[in-house]
């Protein structure tokens, strides 16, 4: 665990308040909602302006939607999996609470991971475009 998560757990072992770790899953959950809504709203343009003659002449560092597309499949697994994760039969109503908060703060990670992926792409894909 690095330490920065590690100072977070702190929080919670300590009896301290858990906000920090629901404020941070909060806002990857937000970022990650917005990513992905970018992303699939800029595939749909790139596949509408996208002519299939110069499709091959694409321009150094331009993303192919190929790999935007693949980063929507990745995001939507990824999200089907988080959520299978913390609902999985009720099992999460028996974890104490600090491994419940434990699971929020590497699911967060993960969102932030994905979140940062889609960026990347999104930016390389709309500075290569202009």
């Amino acid at each position: 665990m690095n330490k920065h998560l590690s100072d977070k757990f702190a929080l919670t072992e300590n009896g301290g308040s858990p906000k920090p770790i629901l404020a941070n899953w909060l806002e990857a959950a937000a970022n990650f909602y917005l990513s992905y809504t970018q992303l699939i709203t800029h595939v749909k343009q790139r596949i509408a302006k996208q002519d299939l003659r110069t499709a091959h002449k694409r321009h150094i560092g331009q993303c192919p939607v190929g790999q935007l597309l693949m980063m929507v499949i990745r995001m939507r697994r990824e999200l089907e999996k988080l959520t299978q994760d913390m609902d999985q039969g009720g099992c999460l109503q028996k974890l104490p609470t600090r491994k419940k908060y434990s699971k929020l703060a590497t699911h967060t990670l993960r969102l932030n991971h994905l979140n940062y992926q889609a960026k990347l792409r999104l930016d390389l894909d709309r500075q290569s475009m202009s």
